[in-house]
């Protein structure tokens, strides 16, 4: 009997933590699919091993649903222009934008008729139409990528400037005990 129990309460923790796995793999990596595959694990285990239709509540109550939904969208689009922002203004791609403009500059004349951005030297990591599964994957999985901004990204920065603070002090040892 004990057995039985402890099988029953046992598999909806395994189904939920592997498709919260793959939820926040896709939010970490920034890949849409990662996270639709944890999605389609949930719904199917719920489905197969409990016999519940994760839809159902959504089809008795169309207008919450519907209202809930479009919240959660309009939340992951404000997310996504948040992260878009953080992106842009990130050190890595503000050197390959002013790499790309310096040479879009280099070039003079002969490049003249084109913008900036729609020459080959603007670089890809700041043209959203070749994100697209990265925005996607912050408006679709925006909780989980905020989860993984906080514990990642934040703590990084903190850190960092941690170690920033304490530059200083690094070098001074470094100095004081040279030979």
């Amino acid at each position: 009997m004990f057995e039985l129990l402890f099988a029953m309460a046992f598999w909806p923790w395994i189904v939920t933590i592997i498709a919260l796995g793959f939820l926040f793999a896709s939010a970490y990596s920034e890949i849409t699919f990662l996270g639709v595959f944890g999605l389609f694990v949930f719904i199917a285990g719920s489905w197969f091993l409990f016999h519940t239709n994760v839809f159902a509540w959504a089809g008795d109550h169309p207008l919450p649903s519907v209202a809930l939904f479009a919240t959660y969208v309009l939340a992951g689009m404000g997310w996504s222009l948040f992260k878009w922002r953080r992106r842009l203004l990130s050190p890595q791609v503000q050197l390959d934008m002013q790499n790309a403009k310096d040479e879009y500059e280099k070039r003079g004349d002969e490049m003249r008729e084109q913008s900036y951005r729609q020459t080959i030297y603007f670089p890809s990591a700041a043209k959203p139409a070749e994100n697209v599964d990265r925005i996607i994957s912050w408006i679709m999985w925006w909780p989980m990528s905020a989860v993984v901004f906080i514990f990642n990204d934040l703590l990084h920065d903190f850190f960092h400037w941690v170690y920033e603070l304490m530059s200083g002090l690094y070098e001074g040892l470094t100095k004081r005990y040279m030979p």
